[in-house]
């Protein structure tokens, strides 16, 4: 689970969006698959696949990254906050 919040990390920040997002593009696009392959070793459920591939497929722009990064973050935020109430294991 950290290694995708620690993924999204490393992308550009607002100072750099118009000069190197299209370089960070694919690296991003790239996460999609991950999840995918995280799917097909039965590590991540197919719901959570659905929901990273849908959202990074609509990402087109730093704008759109932006909306996205901070969707996955309050996602990861309730995530953890769900688990720790239930005691259960951080596997999505």
């Amino acid at each position: 689970m950290l290694r995708y919040e620690t993924l999204l990390k490393n992308y550009p920040t607002q100072k750099e969006k118009t000069e190197a997002f299209p370089k960070f593009l694919p690296h991003i696009l790239m996460l999609a698959a991950k999840v995918k392959y995280a799917f097909a070793r039965r590590k991540v459920s197919k719901e959570f696949a659905d929901f990273i591939s849908g959202s990074i497929a609509q990402v087109e722009n730093y704008e759109d990254f932006m909306v996205f990064k901070h969707l996955f973050e309050a996602f990861l935020g309730y995530y953890k906050l769900s688990f720790a109430q239930k005691g259960g294991r951080d596997q999505l």
